[in-house]
């Protein structure tokens, strides 16, 4: 599953969106470029190590690899598996994964009709 959630204002939701599928048009359409994918791929990892640090949530995560068959837990591993990911691949996944078909929106909030409609215009890969 790939996700994307965004807190706006009710006023600026449907700029909001605008944006969120341009960018995703982007990553869909080119490559992500080398010093923000490398920081992605950086911050990823930190929030990784960081997360794995509490006792509860290192042991949910071996537990979802045993349960996917995946027995490797080793940090180190996983972490040198994110430096081989490249922006081809990224950009590859992204032809695969983001389609209209594809796609779901939940909307917590206010919302008429005629926001509805505007806003179901501008979902468009």
């Amino acid at each position: 599953a790939f996700f994307v959630t965004a807190g706006v204002d009710t006023k600026k939701l449907g700029k909001s969106i605008e944006i969120i599928m341009k960018e995703l048009k982007k990553i869909k359409h080119s490559r992500v470029k080398n010093d923000e994918f490398q920081r992605a791929k950086d911050f990823y990892k930190g929030q990784l190590s960081m997360a794995l640090e509490d006792t509860l949530t290192r042991m949910l995560w071996v537990g979802e690899k045993l349960i996917a068959k995946d027995i490797n837990y080793n940090i180190d591993e996983v972490i040198d598996s994110i430096d081989l990911v490249t922006q081809d691949m990224v950009m590859e996944l992204s032809r695969k994964i983001f389609k209209e078909s594809n796609m779901n929106m939940a909307i917590v909030g206010p919302l008429n009709k005629k926001d509805q409609a505007k806003i179901k215009s501008k979902i468009k890969l």
